[in-house]
């Protein structure tokens, strides 16, 4: 998950110990150090080589949840869909996994990105996928992440509320899964499956000189269409975005997605991945630690004890 406040990006993170050097990293990949920095020390480390293009993406071993996001990155290159594009990996380095991605060119910092460029960028994906056969495509398993976050955070109150809701939102998820491979019909087209982002929210998104582009796909898969407009009808519900994006993000899908995300539970279910990955990240500062005590709060009760910040 996008996320790149935090404190000194030396911190250790959960995980095996700590994560790469970037000259460990660069001697791995064979690129230019000059000017590397972290740009995220969390549960999934970033590191941006600027003399190079590249940006390194390090997660616990192992390897599994890497290769599955290579293996969907390689087929959105070959469809054509706006996202991030891989250079290598994953490899070992220092017990972590490791991919290489290209900087996207001519990124803008300020470009706003609105419902209608999510719910743009879901049309393009779904429309590219749609028509695969999901049994040779790795899954999207939201609540599965939610799970794997969960082991690498410390221990806490906030860990075992999140626990107990992965227990109460598998249902929902796998009864999603299961109308999705039924396909869509007449009457709910929306119900249908595709790879899916798996975590479509504005911040991972980016604006370059060819438009917006799809990055950080840690979590992509084939799963129910629904679960990328999940996180826009999550905005609405608890980071008090307004109501109008619902219906901009559909409009710019062509078909009432939102809907079919809230009336499924599927925003419940982003809502404990971010939660979950609040919780193991936690440690970062004092506000990471707060936050993540909202959203545990939240997903304990049904009710925030104030809007959601994604940073």
């Amino acid at each position: 998950m996008t996320d790149p406040g935090g404190p000194d990006p030396g911190e250790p993170v959960p995980g095996p110990g700590p994560p790469p050097s970037v000259a460990a990293l660069a001697a791995t990949f064979g690129l230019d150090p000059a000017g590397a920095e972290v740009v995220r020390a969390a549960s999934r480390h970033v590191v941006r080589f600027p003399a190079a293009g590249i940006r390194t993406f390090a997660t616990p071993a192992p390897a599994d949840g890497a290769r599955a996001e290579a293996t969907v990155a390689d087929l959105l290159a070959a469809a054509g869909v706006p996202a991030a594009r891989r250079r290598a990996g994953p490899a070992p380095v220092d017990g972590w996994s490791v991919t290489a991605w290209r900087e996207v060119p001519g990124v803008d910092p300020d470009a706003e990105v609105g419902a209608e460029v999510l719910g743009g960028l879901a049309r393009a994906l779904h429309r590219a996928t749609g028509a695969l056969d999901p049994r040779g495509l790795g899954r999207c398993d939201p609540v599965a992440a939610a799970r794997a976050q969960l082991d690498l955070a410390l221990p806490g109150e906030e860990v075992e509320v999140l626990r107990a809701a992965a227990d109460r939102l598998e249902p929902a998820w796998r009864a999603a899964v299961d109308r999705a491979e039924d396909g869509p019909d007449a009457d709910h087209p929306e119900q249908g499956g595709a790879v899916v982002h798996g975590d479509l929210h504005r911040g991972n998104v980016v604006v370059g000189t060819s438009g917006p582009v799809l990055v950080d796909l840690e979590l992509a898969g084939w799963g129910p269409c629904a679960y990328d407009a999940a996180p826009t009808a999550a905005f609405v519900r608890w980071y008090d975005r307004p109501v109008a994006d619902l219906e901009a993000f559909d409009a710019a899908y062509g078909g009432p997605l939102t809907g079919a995300a809230r009336a499924a539970g599927l925003d419940e279910v982003w809502a404990l991945w971010s939660a979950a990955w609040g919780v193991a990240n936690r440690h970062r500062s004092e506000a990471a630690a707060e936050e993540a005590a909202v959203r545990a709060a939240t997903l304990a009760t049904g009710h925030a004890p104030r809007p959601w910040r994604l940073r």
